[in-house]
């Protein structure tokens, strides 16, 4: 078995020999660094998939050249309980929607049908994106006006 460190979010996956896989916490593809590309990490900001009456999370928060990502911080590989393999098995299933047991995000650009501002609470500055089957998600971060003109240039179909 070999490792691989995800050349999206950092973390370090085992691969057993032979196979390909994806990272198990993201989802990228690790056998080709190449299929997606990076365009914007913040490592703190906070989230929410739910309206405004729900607590904002702690995330960290990364846009590529194919979709959204937000991972909580308490989401480590450690807490999963499965090997490296077994999670990018599972990811593969729910990689492309709002997986709810982890708070993990995966929100392909292709589906983002708007990016605006909004609040989160009475005075929380935060940017709320929707996609096209109606899934949602707000973020909160550092360079709010930057990230939503990123995440609309990134989706380019607004």
């Amino acid at each position: 078995m070999k490792t691989a460190k995800c050349h999206i979010c950092g973390c370090e996956n085992e691969i057993p020999d032979g196979q390909s896989s994806c990272c198990a916490l993201c989802g990228a593809d690790l056998a080709d660094a190449q299929a997606e590309t990076m365009m914007r990490e913040m490592s703190k900001g906070a989230y929410s998939t739910a309206d405004s009456a729900t607590p904002m999370s702690s995330c960290n928060i990364y846009l590529t050249d194919k979709r959204l990502i937000v991972i909580p911080e308490n989401v480590k590989m450690q807490g999963f309980g499965l090997s490296g393999a077994a999670m990018a098995a599972a990811w593969n299933k729910v990689s492309e929607s709002l997986t709810k047991d982890l708070g993990v995000v995966s929100f392909p650009l292709e589906k983002v049908s708007s990016v605006k501002s909004c609040k989160f609470g009475l005075f929380r500055k935060a940017i709320l994106i929707n996609s096209s089957d109606g899934e949602m998600v707000k973020l909160a971060a550092r360079n709010l006006n930057e990230w939503e003109g990123a995440i609309t240039k990134a989706a380019g179909n607004l």
